[in-house]
């Protein structure tokens, strides 16, 4: 399949052999007379000739080639990109990146755990690609690879400030059976279950809620590991 991007002259052609039309799906007889221009941007689709002797053209694979084109080239210029999210999928969401379908895993779309992927439906996204399959033309796109350069950036600033015993208010980011994590702006927390009371706790949930915002205080981190 070969991609063919000029622009020819425009020149006025006569003819007296039926037209099909496609807008009253009949044919219509000549004489008559009409405008020739090349497309702009066409591929050959398959074999060059139909049976008549005319050339085989399909401007929709030209536009589909040249956004795959567009889609590789982001990947290797680690470009920024925006994409439609058209609905929810198996394990994430589909993306329509260039006219092409992209895969948007759950993981990848935000550094702290969805609850409702629903919220993403169609919106319109900035993404970077992070993977393209070029056998099956598979391309998998994240939204959390943007964020992820500006936490670090604000890791640092915060564990800079750090010091033992320091009161820091955060958000209540994952419950397990053995502790709460918390978001302290970029920086998860650990409060470990014998820390959320005085009293005996046989489960966190018993003390705290997703999204809660409460007050805690810095016993000990580790600036190199990042933990607190």
């Amino acid at each position: 399949m070969s991609a063919n991007r000029n622009v020819g002259p425009v020149k006025r052609e006569t003819g007296v052999n039926p037209v099909r039309c496609r807008r009253c799906k009949r044919e219509v007889s000549g004489p008559f007379s009409f405008t020739v221009r090349k497309v702009q941007e066409t591929v050959r689709d398959g074999k060059k000739e139909d049976k008549k002797g005319q050339l085989i053209l399909s401007h929709r694979k030209a536009r589909a080639a040249r956004s795959w084109d567009r889609i590789n080239e982001a990947l290797e210029k680690d470009e920024v990109i925006k994409g439609y999210i058209k609905c929810r999928t198996k394990g994430g969401m589909i993306v329509d990146v260039f006219g092409i379908e992209a895969f948007l895993p759950g993981s990848q779309i935000d550094v702290k755990p969805i609850r409702d992927y629903d919220i993403f439906v169609g919106k319109t996204m900035e993404f970077k690609v992070v993977k393209i399959n070029q056998e099956f033309r598979n391309v998998v796109v994240s939204h959390k690879a943007l964020i992820e350069a500006e936490l670090e950036a604000q890791k640092q600033v915060i564990m800079s400030k750090l010091e033992k015993g320091q009161i820091l208010e955060g958000t209540v980011k994952n419950i397990t059976s053995y502790g709460v994590f918390v978001d302290l702006g970029g920086v998860d927390g650990l409060i470990h279950i014998t820390d959320l009371s005085w009293g005996r706790v046989n489960h966190p949930e018993e003390i705290v809620a997703l999204d809660q915002k409460i007050q805690v205080v810095i016993l000990d981190f580790d600036d190199a590991k990042k933990r607190i």
